[in-house]
């Protein structure tokens, strides 16, 4: 809850302040709003809310927290409620699902995803953690807001909870053909699909385990996402019983944010919802844990690595070490462990890098390494991925070693103003999504019983630590021995792989199966026949959604935003973009390098390495622990990343290029751009463990995001067969990248020398190459520091030429009118598909808008309903880029490589088929991209789209246009061009399938087994 990042400062100020503070600035304690009562008004002006009202409903009790901020209108609302799981059987996650399947108001099937059609929400969501569950959401448009409000507050109040909505998106039994009753029954669900994804990663069953293990008390001990092989033990009555039970008033907390008046979002709550309910018992607060008298010890089996990227195969387990801390309620307290805990986990100069990873005991930290401020009892949870289990002795004892020395000799005082100074740089960068950040971080902790406007007191928090530090030096030392050195209550959790996990994960699952058929009689075989019937011809029907509030086009700006912009050259011939906004006292910081003229062996072998730790090898003048500190004490972290962008007129052209970027306080900005005149003008590539420490943490790194990511690495890998654009992105962050850091792990004593000197060459032939800035900076004194310390510090000492845009052939891979099917077989029980179609359209061909808004369309009202309710996924989409390349995607599919290519290639035909499509569908299409296209934007990032990509205001208008004017006729005739597959006119497409062994595959597809 200390990781917010403060909003963007809106555009109007006048009128709509004094509104939106007109009807606060009477409010007094004891008042009454609305049914609500007020029970305190304070103010937090660091982050600018003024004031912050907390109110509590009479008749209810419900809770209500309002951050007014008049100068911020991406307002946000979000409905909380203690949801403590007794099982594990998902419940609290399938009734997240199934409370948005249709509301007693709005009785529509699925009106979730029906609003994201209707809308210009810039957030939209429902998330379950492990002791509650959130509806948030939020949006600049007021009748947006109103309208979702609504929609959201009738969903968790008043929720229709059907059956075949719990069979849809919890679990069934149902006949692998439905309707055919001699085909065998198989378990289907979309949170039974999902949690199987979620569990195909190792790393994701530690942390759930480590939970269990180390909280085992009513709450923690089960898994409230769902244990796959328990979710079919739930049955819709459960669900009702527990939204009953949990989804009352009395049991819910609110938070509001921005600049509406807060009595119209009191009103309408009273009005529409709260009236009609009585106060009830609310659900009890979760327990503390009784705490161990002794260390506990647990090891777990495993599948292997689903991506193939461990780096020996010997050493393929993890290890965890967690200690159950303080009470969440206790927001000082929670504070204070989370300093310490950067004190030993943040970079570098921590203590547990350099006593676990340094020496290279394993490949990285693990997933699970952090404090937990979230659970009632706060944890502290450090492992390490990449061990032998002859190793776990050894890891246990370097971790005992290094927090009783960290104990005995205390911090560096540099160490701890760097991780005050990042506390601090965090409080004042502003994002998009400041008021949404605020909510979400502020509600676990008030779950627990936490005072939520001290949650948001970080300046009160951070001098009263400075005052206590002066006291009592060895404050955060006698935190250590507490909490850490002396704790009884340890868990030591390491997993190991076992290669017949995944085929003993099976045969239970085919238990269950069995178990659930035999239970059935002659009546309820019949009703699994008619349900499943019920629900495909549901799924299969027209969906009414006139019910539901919407906006139209008519309800969109005319044109897009402009920033202004100031233009100058610096040294004499580096541009500069100075974009002039009111960042809150910190500087933005952008620059690209071209790439395009670099050796293409350094380029195509080296470049995605350097990328991975050019900012964390230090420099000739400091050591990568001495430069790491630097960087703390002053900036928000120094980022170098490659940056590939498709021409936006011409198709064959894109721009191959680095980004730096970095943020610091503008008082700190001449010792930001000193590090950066550091790290260009003296890179330094010569320690050897260094890298190779850097290279098996991003292998371990990349091992655990599959789970997460697979449909990104399955377009990647698909769009890398279509261009060079394509294939230079697959190898900097795709399936490939993830091979060469493999490959880089198991070189030798020589092979690494070698490398360093290959990096070395590289980045004094890159760091040396065309050049131009960005500055994001606060009008007046800001911005002539920024401008002042960017030549004299950075500009005048570099000698690059200036970066003009040097665009370079964006050249076919695949031959046009082919298809290409690669299947890349993982240890996973589930699939990710990818498939992607060269249509050859730029950003600013006139066809591009309605690819586009087609791309929204086919998400919505034909791949949304095939591969997710009727196929049982968890997503599926589709997409297109700017180089025109037009992608379907499939998350956690367990239909990946039968229904859902053969889904794919229909979804031509389906929009040109003249009953599926009408203009109100369209019109809906086009609000869902202008939540993208009009997204609040903060003000460090305004106008980096014109730096970064090349559009001036005039095409973002040109494509604006375009947008709107898309029409039926235009999808159908793009879809008729560019995505309909004809014998007189093959389409060049490339498909990627990642997942398990697919033997009924045919000969057209490459099988590419894991490394």
């Amino acid at each position: 809850m200390w990781r917010l990042a403060v909003g963007r400062l809106g555009r109007q100020v006048g009128l709509r302040r004094h509104s939106a503070l007109a009807g606060l600035k009477g409010l007094r304690e004891g008042a009454e709003v609305e049914g609500f009562e007020v029970l305190q008004v304070t103010r937090v002006p660091e982050l600018f809310l003024e004031p912050v009202v907390r109110l509590e409903h009479a008749a209810t009790g419900a809770q209500y927290l309002h951050l007014a901020r008049a100068d911020d209108h991406n307002n946000a609302f979000a409905a909380a409620f203690r949801t403590s799981p007794r099982d594990s059987t998902g419940l609290p996650h399938i009734l997240e699902h199934v409370t948005l399947c249709g509301s007693q108001k709005y009785p529509v099937r699925d009106p979730f995803f029906k609003m994201l059609n209707r809308s210009l929400a810039s957030f939209m969501n429902a998330m379950t953690g492990p002791d509650y569950t959130v509806y948030p959401f939020s949006t600049p448009n007021r009748k947006d807001y109103e309208q979702l409000l609504s929609v959201y507050a009738d969903a968790v109040f008043r929720p229709l909870l059907r059956d075949l909505d719990f069979c849809q998106e919890g679990w069934r039994l149902e006949h692998e053909v439905v309707g055919d009753p001699s085909s065998p029954l198989v378990l289907r669900g979309v949170v039974f699909n999902e949690m199987k994804g979620v569990f195909a990663d190792p790393q994701s069953r530690l942390h759930q385990h480590l939970l269990s293990y180390l909280l085992p008390g009513d709450t923690y001990a089960h898994s409230y996402g769902g244990e796959p092989l328990c979710i079919p033990a739930l049955t819709a009555d459960d669900l009702r019983r527990f939204h009953a039970r949990c989804y009352h008033p009395s049991n819910a907390r609110f938070v509001s944010y921005g600049s509406l008046p807060l009595a119209d979002t009191l009103g309408r709550l009273q009005r529409e919802q709260l009236a009609a309910f009585d106060r009830q018992e609310p659900v009890a607060a979760v327990s503390r844990e009784s705490r161990w008298s002794q260390p506990r010890r647990v090891h777990l089996a495993c599948a292997p690595d689903p991506l193939g990227a461990a780096t020996n195969p010997e050493k393929r387990s993890t290890i965890a070490v967690a200690y159950a801390c303080g009470d969440a309620a206790d927001v000082y307290q929670t504070f204070s462990l989370q300093v310490l805990s950067e004190l030993l986990l943040g970079g570098p100069t921590s203590v547990l890098h350099r006593a676990l990873i340094e020496p290279g005991i394993g490949d990285g930290f693990a997933p699970c390494t952090y404090f937990e401020a979230q659970t009632r009892d706060t944890f502290f949870s450090v492992g390490l991925q990449g061990v032998s289990e002859k190793q776990f002795d050894e890891v246990q004892a370097a971790i005992d070693g290094a927090l009783l020395r960290a104990r005995d000799q205390g911090f560096e005082q540099e160490h701890v103003e760097a991780v005050l100074h990042s506390l601090e740089l965090d409080a004042k960068t502003q994002s998009a999504s400041f008021g949404l950040n605020l909510a979400l971080g502020i509600l676990p902790s008030w779950n627990h019983g936490a005072d939520p406007v001290d949650c948001l007191n970080l300046a009160a928090h951070v001098a009263r630590l400075r005052k206590q530090l002066a006291a009592e030096p060895n404050f955060l030392q006698t935190l250590l021995d507490q909490y850490l050195c002396s704790n009884t209550h340890k868990l030591t959790i390491s997993m190991s792989p076992d290669e017949a996990y995944d085929e003993k994960l099976a045969q239970e699952e085919e238990q269950v199966l069995a178990q659930k058929v035999a239970q059935l009689d002659e009546e309820t075989t019949r009703l699994v026949l008619e349900q499943g019937t019920q629900l495909q011809a549901e799924q299969m029907q027209e969906v009414d959604a006139s019910c539901l509030p919407t906006l139209s086009v008519s309800d969109l700006t005319a044109e897009p935003q402009a920033y202004a912009l100031k233009g100058c050259r610096l040294a004499d011939k580096l541009p500069l973009f100075i974009f002039p906004q009111p960042t809150n006292g910190v500087t933005h910081f952008r620059a690209l390098l071209d790439a395009s003229g670099l050796d293409p062996e350094l380029r195509e072998g080296y470049l995605p390495l350097l990328l991975a730790v050019a900012t964390k090898m230090g420099t000739a003048s400091s050591d990568y622990r001495r430069f790491d500190r630097r960087v703390q004490l002053c900036t928000s972290g120094l980022g170098v990343t490659g940056h590939i962008v498709e021409h936006p007129v011409e198709a064959g052209q894109y721009l191959d290029a680095v980004l730096l970027s970095s943020v610091c306080l503008d008082r700190n900005v001449g010792r930001m751009m000193d590090l950066w005149r550091e790290l260009l003008i003296e890179p330094s590539f010569s320690d050897a463990e260094r890298l190779q420490t850097l290279v098996r943490s991003t292998a371990a790194e990349l091992a655990n995001g599959l789970a997460y990511s697979g449909h990104r690495y399955a377009m990647l890998n698909a769009s890398s067969r279509l261009s060079a654009a394509g294939l230079r992105r697959e190898k900097d962050s795709g399936l490939a990248f993830v091979a060469q850091m493999k490959n880089f792990a198991s070189l030798d004593d020589q092979g690494v020398a070698e490398t360093l000197l290959k990096l070395q060459e590289l980045a004094a032939s890159l760091y040396c190459s065309n050049l131009r800035f960005s500055l994001n900076v606060s009008p007046g004194e800001g911005e002539a520091a920024a401008l002042k310390h960017l030549e004299a510090d950075l500009a005048s000492n570099l000698k690059n030429a200036p970066f003009e845009r040097l665009f370079v052939p964006n050249e076919a891979i695949q031959s046009a009118g082919t298809s290409s099917s690669e299947h890349h077989v993982r240890p996973l029980p589930v699939g990710y598909l990818g498939r992607s179609i060269a249509t050859g359209v730029p950003l600013l061909h006139p066809d591009y808008a309605a690819l586009r808004i087609t791309a929204q369309l086919l998400s919505a009202r034909f791949l949304h309903p095939e591969v997710r309710e009727r196929g049982g996924a968890y997503g599926g989409g589709a997409t297109i880029s700017t180089s025109g390349n037009f992608s379907f995607y499939s998350y956690r599919d367990p239909e990946a490589s039968q229904k859902t290519p053969e889904v794919f290639s229909r979804a031509a035909s389906w929009l040109l088929d003249s009953e599926n499509i009408r203009q109100e569908h369209v019109d809906e299409a086009k609000l869902n991209v202008f939540q993208k296209v009009d997204a609040p934007t903060a003000p460090g990032d305004r106008g980096a789209a014109n730096f970064l990509t090349g559009l001036d205001l005039e095409m973002l208008q040109r494509h604006r246009l375009a947008l709107k004017a898309v029409s039926v006729e235009d999808v159908r005739r793009v879809a008729a061009q560019h995505l309909h597959q004809r014998p007189d006119r093959p389409l060049t497409v490339a498909t990627t399938l990642i997942g398990p062994p697919a033997p009924h595959l045919d000969e057209s597809w490459r099988v590419i087994n894991a490394p």
